[in-house]
């Protein structure tokens, strides 16, 4: 199962690898103005929005902007970080009632987590390709 695994993982070739990792850029750049501006937006509204949950969509949208501006420039590490804060923090959020219950929000943390599986899958990809265990 481990080699099924990293075998694909690293099948990526070079090109489709960083369009994956751009892909994955762009819609956390996205993900992270969306979580931003739609705790703003509804500050007018009726209903009270608590001041610790505009900070923990700001700290949110601040991370997922720092992991998106990681994998823009094709690192792992930061590929690595956005897949797996965005589907611990949206997973979580989710299973404890705090998050967006809609089928269509619930839709659209599928395909960004998706695209961010992707995109780390085409990190570690681009990685095996442009640092060869054994140069000749």
């Amino acid at each position: 199962m481990k080699e099924a695994m990293k075998s694909w993982l690293e099948s990526m070739e070079i090109l489709p690898a960083v369009k994956w990792m751009r892909r994955a850029s762009v819609v956390g750049f996205i993900a992270a103005l969306l979580n931003i501006a739609a705790p703003i937006a509804s500050l007018g509204g009726e209903d009270f929005i608590p001041v610790g949950w505009l900070v923990f969509c700001l700290i949110d949208g601040m991370l997922l902007t720092l992991f998106s501006i990681g994998a823009w420039k094709q690192n792992r590490l930061a590929c690595t970080g956005l897949v797996l804060y965005y589907v611990l923090v949206k997973g979580l959020m989710t299973i404890l009632g705090f998050g967006n219950s809609n089928p269509g929000a619930i839709m659209l943390i599928f395909v960004c987590a998706f695209v961010f599986l992707m995109g780390w899958r085409g990190s570690i990809s681009f990685y095996k390709l442009t640092h060869p265990e054994y140069p000749e």
